[in-house]
C-alpha cells in the first residue's frame, strides 16, 4: 500500500516496526526524485513481500505526488493520480 510507504519514509512509525526500505535521491529521475531501491532476489522467498511489491509502484509516481509534507495532502493527490 503506497500510503504505508509514505508513512514509513516520513518516520510515522517506530524504527522497530518499519520494514527496510532504501530511499535514494536522484536529480534527473524520469518519475520522481525520491526513488526506492529494489533488491535483486535470487530466490522467490521475498518475491511477493511488501517491500518488493511497492518499489515499482512508488518509483512510477510523479514528483507532484511524492513531495508533500502532510499525509492528507499526499492522499488527496494520490487519489487524483
Amino acid at each position: 500500500d503506497i500510503i504505508e510507504v509514505y508513512r514509513i519514509l516520513h518516520a510515522m512509525y517506530g524504527a522497530e516496526i518499519s520494514p527496510d526500505l532504501e530511499l535514494r535521491q536522484f536529480s534527473k529521475a524520469r518519475c520522481n526524485n525520491y526513488r526506492l531501491v529494489g533488491h535483486s532476489l535470487s530466490c522467490g522467498i521475498r518475491k511477493f513481500s511488501f517491500t518488493e511489491r511497492v518499489v515499482n509502484v512508488w518509483n512510477s509516481l510523479p514528483n507532484g505526488v511524492v513531495n508533500f509534507p502532510s499525509l492528507n495532502t499526499f492522499k488527496k493527490t494520490l487519489d487524483g493520480f
